[in-house]
């Protein structure tokens, strides 16, 4: 076992619990606990996020919180990239039904959907802002 990448998580799990003494409960269960380490390399802290949301929302809103507590474990902090955690099925060629679920880490581009987007595209496209106003002329 690396002792070297078992002490790295260990100051992980560090950073985490003392970044859990400063926010509320469940900012740091939504959007701090997912994160985990990948590694500290070059100065660089690399994490990865279960979802572009969470690694999203990390970097806008956490990024001065988590960096003030990882630069008191990690020497010479001086930057931190949450990376986005995808899993793909690999279907294995000689049995045929055999999947394997595999996970890869993906840096999150800026063409992706943002949340905004992704959320606009649920909404259902018969209601609109016209056809509530005639539902609420008719009713009155």
């Amino acid at each position: 076992m690396n002792f070297e990448l078992e002490n790295k998580k260990l100051f992980w799990e560090q950073t985490k619990l003392a970044i859990s003494n400063d926010v509320k409960t469940i900012i740091w269960k939504a959007w701090i606990e997912p994160l985990e380490l990948i590694e500290y390399k070059n100065s660089i802290l690399y994490l990865s996020a279960a979802s572009y949301l969470i690694s999203s929302r990390a970097e806008t809103q956490y990024y001065e919180t988590i960096f003030l507590q990882a630069s008191k474990m990690f020497v010479n902090l001086k930057n931190i990239k949450i990376l986005k955690q995808t899993s793909e099925k690999i279907i294995d060629k000689e049995k045929n039904t055999k999947q394997v679920l595999t996970s890869k880490v993906n840096i999150h581009s800026d063409d992706e959907v943002s949340f905004i987007t992704s959320a606009a595209m649920q909404l259902n496209p018969k209601f609109t802002f016209e056809k509530s106003i005639s539902n609420y002329i008719i009713l009155i």
